[in-house]
């Protein structure tokens, strides 16, 4: 399943000690490590581990809150050695962040024309800024220069807008076509992901991690999962009726079912007074809660404030007496 692509290809060619990558990787690791969650150190051992780490990977960038908006490769035209290539990634991402650059990048090995892997590496990059595409060519041509390559003999720069970033996510990370990736071998020293700046960050704008903003993900797919197991006679309502929630939809179904205060004919109905306003599930979800008054957090404000003037009134009064007494006492 995994080799299928050039499999003819690959078995003409013998492997070096020289190359970056593996002609041959593993399907699957018998003795996997198994450490924290979204914190595993052989990402790219066997196929099985790359897979894991690409879901992740593809998730977050589709539930992110900032989303891309360009996309830049950026090729190598000449090859590296691994020292070399560290130093001159920590040079361009030191200039690309003080240009103001966002970004989250991926680092792979290059094909030749005749479809054979080389020590050749390319970038791509999703860029979050607003940059107009002479502004990005400049700053990446300016990042690349301090790094010490010379245009157009060591580094090529193209760029292009994003239309659909969801559906680039699967592109980006190859999660759901992981014959046609070419690793790195272990303990090589290269990271196959790079960030340029706080790229991932959470409903507050504060800076996230992929496995973060993928935990929650990987446990709403859980209780779905057991809610469509016990509930199955719902989840068929819902594909009758070629109704499809989202992510969030989602969140707020496992709430009333894990209340318990909705029944399964109540959730039909429900659905049904959807249907008739034309609404979205979450939308109506929404409209629902602002339509129920606030009551109870005014009226404690209210009281709250209305007790504090009264403090003051009693407060005054004792002093007003407390002068009267005295202007007495001296008479």
């Amino acid at each position: 399943m995994y080799n299928s692509v050039n499999k003819k290809k690959k078995q003409q060619r013998k492997p070096k000690d020289t190359d970056f990558f593996q002609l041959f990787p593993k399907e699957k690791e018998e003795n996997f490590p198994v450490q924290k969650f979204g914190k595993r150190k052989n990402k790219t051992s066997s196929l099985e581990a790359y897979q894991n780490d690409a879901k992740i990977q593809c998730y977050a960038i589709q539930h992110n809150p900032r989303r891309p908006k360009t996309q830049v490769t950026f090729n190598l035209l000449k090859i590296f050695t691994v020292a070399d290539l560290r130093t001159q990634w920590k040079k361009m991402c030191t200039s690309l962040l003080g240009a103001g650059i966002i970004a989250h990048g991926i680092r792979e090995i290059t094909r030749t024309k005749s479809g054979y892997p080389c020590n050749r590496i390319h970038y791509h990059f999703l860029i979050a800024n607003d940059f107009s595409e002479k502004q990005l060519r400049k700053i990446f041509k300016d990042a690349a220069l301090k790094a010490g390559l010379t245009p157009q003999k060591e580094f090529k720069i193209t760029i292009a807008p994003i239309d659909e970033p969801e559906k680039l996510a699967y592109y980006f990370t190859k999660y759901k076509c992981p014959d046609r990736v070419i690793l790195f071998k272990p303990k090589l020293g290269l990271q196959k992901y790079v960030t340029v700046g706080p790229y991932f960050i959470d409903e507050y704008g504060n800076k996230t991690t992929p496995a973060k903003i993928w935990k929650p993900i990987n446990e709403t797919g859980r209780k779905i999962h057991e809610l469509k197991n016990k509930f199955y006679n719902y989840f068929d309502y819902l594909e009758q009726n070629d109704i499809r929630p989202n992510f969030k939809q989602y969140q707020s179904i496992i709430k009333r079912f894990e209340s318990g205060d909705n029944t399964l004919e109540e959730m039909n109905e429900f659905y049904k007074k959807l249907e008739e306003s034309g609404m979205d599930e979450y939308d109506y979800y929404l409209t629902e809660q602002n339509k129920t008054p606030k009551v109870k957090k005014t009226s404690g404000r209210t009281k709250k404030k209305e007790t504090k003037s009264a403090k003051k009134q009693k407060a005054g009064s004792k002093t007003t007496k407390k002068r009267q007494h005295t202007k007495s006492s001296k008479k």
